[in-house]
């Protein structure tokens, strides 16, 4: 059987008993890391802390930053939906659309025209559907020459409770059936010594900006509207979103 050297004990498996962990591998054994030649700390000293980093300490780092980009991942979309969202429903103050030719929109009789566009249920967007409608109201007779001719637009929101205002072609004039407010076919409200009651709506029929205009390619002339929305309710014009 072989001597062992002086000053050192052999343990059963033949590693010496006398062992120094590694910095960065605690179950390391070996001979201890040499300072640098400038005195300095080894390398591994300098870069770690004197307590190594274990597995279970990198593991719960590990943990930490995947569920930080996983949070990250679900968040950015849905805050990107939200923005956007928000940024619809902002929507715009007009909508400009030729809604009729001239020659169809015979003088002196009111006609309703639909302002189609971009529709907005919560967070879900409908393309081409109504978005409110329009009374048009041909001032001129048709010997008028197109580029001469005058046309009135009126909202048919009707400025009480925001219901659809009809006509009334007996009397003459626009109706709302749901309280009764009652409108010349110049849009003002008519008086309660000619309605019988008291007329409910606070103003007269929102006016529209309204020209006549001339398609290039057609050379059909057509009634432009610049549709707004105002809110209801109110004495004064309180311009809203479309």
């Amino acid at each position: 059987m072989r001597a062992s050297s002086p000053g050192r004990a052999v343990g059963t498996h033949g590693r010496s008993s006398s062992k120094t962990d590694h910095p960065w591998f605690p179950h390391h054994h070996g001979p201890p890391i040499p300072a640098a030649p400038d005195g300095r700390p080894s390398l591994p000293r300098r870069l770690g802390s004197d307590r190594p980093m274990n597995r279970r300490t990198l593991l719960k780092w590990a943990s930490a930053l995947l569920a930080f980009a996983s949070a990250l991942l679900v968040a950015v979309p849905g805050w990107s939906f939200l923005v956007a969202a928000l940024r619809r429903r902002s929507g715009k103050e007009s909508v400009v659309q030729r809604v009729l030719r001239l020659e169809d929109l015979p003088p002196g009789k009111p006609v309703a025209v639909p302002i189609v566009g971009r529709k907005e249920d919560a967070w879900t967007v409908y393309d081409q559907q109504t978005i409110g409608r329009v009374w048009l109201v041909r001032r001129t007779g048709t010997d008028v020459p197109p580029e001469k001719a005058r046309v009135d637009a009126y909202s048919a929101i009707c400025p009480h409770l925001a219901c659809l205002v009809g006509l009334d072609e007996q009397k003459q004039r626009f109706h709302c059936p749901c309280h009764e407010a009652a409108f010349d076919w110049s849009g003002r409200r008519v008086p309660a010594s000619q309605l019988g009651h008291a007329n409910p709506s606070p103003r007269d029929l929102d006016p529209l900006k309204c020209r006549v205009v001339r398609d290039s390619e057609e050379s059909a002339w057509w009634v432009e509207v610049t549709y707004q929305r105002f809110r209801a309710g109110t004495e004064r014009r309180i311009l809203e979103s479309v």
